[in-house]
């Protein structure tokens, strides 16, 4: 499979489920909301560090962390907006100063588009990140 850049940092298959990025390949970007993009990669430079999201193409365990496939739903609910294509769930080897540094940066991610966090209280192992519309003039900090 040939990998297409979606940012400087990021291939698109980083960030959209494997069954929908074999049904739609480069079509499936569509599904992704252009200023997640923007976000992640401002994020991915200020941080410095390596930053996952999936890693399905390259022999890794996750596929659900960005895009996810509407026709295999999690859990009982579709509500969640990573199937919208507004959220994904960063990873680090150093997930802590990853969480900290998007928590010492939020003005600027907000001018960004980041609207949703989730309390890193209950996300040891990742970092969930959302530009859905929340009408609010911050960052919401939301309990999973």
């Amino acid at each position: 499979m040939k990998r297409i850049k979606a940012t400087e940092n990021f291939y698109w298959d980083e960030l959209i489920h494997p069954a929908i990025y074999k049904r739609f390949y480069e079509r499936s970007r569509l599904y992704m909301n252009p200023q997640l993009l923007i976000l992640l990669q401002a994020i991915r430079e200020n941080y410095g560090k390596s930053i996952t999201i999936n890693n399905w193409a390259i022999g890794g365990k996750f596929k659900n962390s960005g895009l996810r496939d509407y026709k295999n739903p999690l859990g009982k609910l579709n509500r969640s907006r990573h199937y919208y294509g507004l959220a994904i769930d960063m990873k680090a080897d150093d997930i802590k100063a990853l969480q900290a540094h998007v928590l010492d940066n939020m003005d600027i991610y907000y001018d960004l588009g980041l609207r949703v966090i989730e309390d890193y209280r209950y996300t040891a192992s990742w970092c969930h990140i959302s530009v859905e519309e929340t009408k609010l003039d911050k960052v919401k900090i939301m309990i999973p």
